[in-house]
């Protein structure tokens, strides 16, 4: 077990062991902390005896601030700015707790590779000793060489028709490692920028003291051959889906509705198609039918809560879901 040496006018220095490795038969990550420093040293895929030596990184950002409204409070925080307070290491598992007695911040980070998985999970969890604003956390933040990002749009507001292309939840490779990187939120926003690997998301949510906020896992997996990532990718998606890939047959009201839908133009809608298709024609009952784009409240506060429905719908959608039950299908949203 280690032990902290304060110095005055400095952040305590680790006295405990200063090198880690985590592995199974297929990845191995390795990792130290000089002078206090946690940060990820070498990255090995052991499926194609790709061995990758990582630079000097930051291992994890996190900007904080006291609102998302007061950008000139706002400031970011990596590894480097915190000490390791304590390790515990044990077959398959690595903990690090990291400490800011300056600011009186926490993160814990716990690194999981499940035997003869070809996944390493990585997760975070920040606390705080204030109140404070977490605008954006990235769980990953690693200098890897043969980094890049398939996916470049970052179209985030649809400008022009055809234009919404964010770019949400995509992927990260390493090219000669056959390695792939990415956080498991849809909404993460994966980034390459001059070799630095970067995977997070935007939060903008207060974090209350001293209560803990675990992030969304980051993940790094491996592939027998870089040629077929992107395969080993999808393999990985594949196991972790919650429900199994299937085809999914649904009516969306956007092509005859458009906005102006309400429960009656639905019902209508959905009891055309049932009789058509179905009832006379003897195909299968749709998997759904999606009301798209006309049955939010615009003009509620949704700052409180989601779901607000209009005046043209009822609050629990009772209409719309008693004309899906005739069809026997179900209702989207």
């Amino acid at each position: 077990m280690g032990f902290a040496l304060t110095v005055a006018g400095c952040l305590p220095l680790w006295g405990g062991p200063n090198a880690w490795t985590l592995e199974n038969a297929l990845l191995r990550r390795s990792f130290a902390a000089d002078d206090g420093v946690f940060r990820t040293t070498e990255i090995v895929n052991k499926r194609t005896g790709a061995v990758v030596p990582c630079g000097e990184s930051d291992e994890f950002a996190l900007r904080v601030s006291q609102g998302t409204h007061r950008p000139e409070t706002a400031y970011t925080l990596t590894a480097r700015d915190f000490r390791v307070a304590s390790t515990a290491h044990s077959a398959g598992e690595l903990t690090a707790t990291l400490e800011q007695p300056a600011r009186g911040i926490t993160v814990t980070l716990v690194y999981t590779a499940a035997p003869g998985q070809p996944v390493l999970r990585k997760r975070m969890t920040v606390t705080s000793r204030e109140p404070l604003v977490l605008e954006r956390v990235d769980v990953e933040v690693l200098a890897l060489p043969d980094a890049v990002q398939p996916y470049t749009e970052r179209a985030i507001t649809a400008n022009a028709p055809g234009r919404w292309s964010p770019g949400l939840g995509q992927p990260l490779y390493g090219a000669r490692s056959a390695t792939f990187w990415g956080v498991e939120f849809p909404a993460a926003d994966n980034r390459v920028r001059n070799g630095v690997l970067t995977a997070g998301y935007l939060w903008g949510r207060r974090l209350a003291a001293g209560v803990p906020y675990a992030a969304y896992p980051s993940v790094m997996g491996v592939a027998d051959d870089p040629a077929f990532v992107k395969d080993a990718f999808f393999d990985y998606i594949e196991r972790v889906r919650v429900r199994p890939l299937r085809l999914q047959v649904q009516f969306n009201t956007w092509f005859d509705s458009g906005g102006g839908v309400d429960r009656a133009a639905f019902s209508n809608s959905v009891a055309l198609i049932h009789q058509k298709l179905v009832v006379e024609r003897g195909c299968r009952p749709l998997s759904a039918y999606v009301i798209d784009d006309g049955w939010q409240d615009v003009q509620a506060d949704w700052s409180d809560g989601v779901w607000k429905v209009n005046s043209k719908f009822d609050p629990d959608f009772a209409a719309s879901r008693a004309a899906v039950l005739r069809a026997a299908s179900n209702l989207g949203l």
